[in-house]
């Protein structure tokens, strides 16, 4: 191993009062580097999973409550997630490997209840669910142009239009 090389499972950087403001690390089974705010709470966070050798990204508000986060899958595939104040997600958004886009949104309580996506051969889709996140109205348009409103009930059954 060359003279001028530092090996450490850990790296803290500190400010001139002694406290910790980054850290760069690896293990459980992650390389990261970490940006610490004032108060000692994790405010940016750039890693890679070691198992997998993807990247992600997270910003934390003030308290250390991580409130957005973006990551590439293993097949290369975009996501990014934002999170309300109690750190629950609340909006997503990706492009999956084959092309399809979509953005989902949930409740306060984790349940979905909107998905907007364009598939891979670029049909769009607007999807609206009850509180128990069953579809309930979907619309589309078709390879053709044409477009399709369906109310579903709660089983996912086309019913009779309107409700």
């Amino acid at each position: 191993m060359p003279d001028d090389v530092i090996r450490t499972k850990r790296l803290d950087l500190v400010d001139d009062a002694g406290q910790t403001r980054a850290s760069l690390s690896t293990g459980d089974g992650e390389t990261s580097l970490t940006f610490l705010n004032r108060e000692g709470r994790p405010a940016l966070g750039i890693g890679v999973n070691d198992d997998v050798g993807t990247p992600g990204a997270s910003m934390f508000d003030e308290r250390g409550t991580v409130r957005v986060s973006v990551d590439l899958d293993a097949d290369g595939s975009p996501a990014a997630v934002l999170y309300d104040a109690a750190g629950e997600p609340r909006m997503a958004l990706g492009v999956g490997e084959d092309g399809a886009s979509a953005i989902d949104f949930t409740g306060p309580f984790g349940e979905a209840r909107i998905t907007l996506e364009v598939d891979e051969i670029g049909q769009p889709g607007l999807v609206i669910m009850d509180g128990r996140g069953s579809d309930r109205v979907a619309i589309t348009v078709d390879k053709d142009g044409e477009p399709h409103i369906d109310f579903l009930d709660p089983d996912g059954k086309v019913t009779k239009w309107p409700v």
